[in-house]
């Protein structure tokens, strides 16, 4: 797999460990159990207005988290 094979959930969970969050800060956000958000991480395909309220709780913009390629995050 390249990053741009990444699946959906696997690009939220690299950008909230890039941005210093847990699960659980997400899952607040939400109003969702942790364990429910987790199951997120693990998907490709998620609910649009699901994705979205994610990407706000994360702070990016949608397109940001679509578009996202582990070769252009500088480290």
């Amino acid at each position: 797999l390249n990053s741009n094979d990444m699946i959906l959930g696997h690009k939220i969970r690299k950008i909230r460990e890039i941005r210093g969050l847990k699960q659980e800060d997400i899952a607040a956000k939400l109003n969702i159990k942790q364990q429910s958000y987790r199951e997120y991480e693990q998907k490709d395909d998620i609910p649009e207005e699901k994705f979205t309220a994610i990407a706000e709780a994360l702070g990016v913009d949608p397109e940001i988290i679509r578009n996202f390629d582990e070769k252009n995050v500088l480290r």
